[in-house]
């Protein structure tokens, strides 16, 4: 692990060289390796597990070869590939994407099998994979409001040091818990939205890194947060080599 100087440094060199592309008219888009190593371990952290080759025969359209009773499995893959996919392609529109009804259409779009996709919860629901503290259901359309109205005001104030606020963010979105199904993935996507839309590196959290991350909600530890995310953006700046492509702007929009 290297020092948050350190680390800030490699960052403002990939948000250069993420800007330099955008001047030139190209964009970065994610591989086929990122986008299978994304939805695998966004799957182990909700406590679904999709298969690496379920996920990969996803990718390229070719679930048609496996029995028809895993179609409902290919179908939460292809509504997660949508949901990052999406993120990745609104993020080119900057901080004005950072909004209410973004983090539904978020939701809608991971949660494409599911009739309450995009709607509030109604009950505080007792057993859920997340037990932390959450506010009463009847608090969180009020709590969305107020969390969004000065949301872009403090991403433009803290352009060179955004983790910090995406953990809190994070954090205070997990208090409200917008959504029955799916919340956690929601959140990180969103998160990841404001990164990506600061040309910062996503925040792919592991696997390895669940029990951590859920003791760290639980804990309500902001700064535990900001540590497993902050590991996160070095080991993808590590690989991303391996996890980017660069494609013509005007095919990424």
């Amino acid at each position: 692990m290297i020092s948050k100087s350190a680390l800030i440094c490699q960052i403002e060199q990939y948000r250069s060289f993420v800007k330099d592309l955008r001047s030139s008219g190209e964009a970065l888009c994610i591989s086929e390796k990122m986008l299978t190593a994304w939805i695998f371990h966004e799957s182990m952290i909700e406590g679904r597990r999709f298969d690496p080759e379920e996920i990969s025969a996803t990718i390229k359209n070719e679930d048609k070869k496996f029995p028809a009773y895993m179609k409902l499995v290919f179908d939460e893959v292809r509504a997660m590939q949508k949901g990052i996919e999406g993120v990745v392609q609104w993020s080119q529109q900057g901080n004005a994407v950072l909004s209410l009804p973004r983090l539904k259409a978020i939701h809608k779009l991971i949660s494409a099998t599911d009739a309450e996709a995009g709607n509030y919860r109604k009950n505080s629901p007792v057993h859920r994979d997340y037990q932390h503290d959450i506010c009463q259901h009847q608090k969180v359309p009020t709590l969305l409001k107020e969390f969004f109205d000065d949301l872009n005001v403090q991403v433009e104030n803290r352009q060179y040091d955004l983790i910090p606020l995406v953990a809190e963010v994070h954090q205070t979105l997990m208090h409200i818990y917008p959504y029955k199904r799916l919340p956690g993935s929601t959140i990180r996507l969103f998160c990841n939205l404001i990164l990506l839309a600061n040309d910062y590196p996503p925040v792919i959290i592991t696997a390895q890194d669940k029990g951590d991350y859920y003791q760290a909600i639980a804990d309500k530890n902001v700064y535990q947060i900001t540590k497993i995310f902050q590991n996160a953006v070095e080991r993808f700046l590590s690989l991303n080599p391996e996890f980017l492509k660069v494609q013509n702007h005007s095919k990424a929009n």
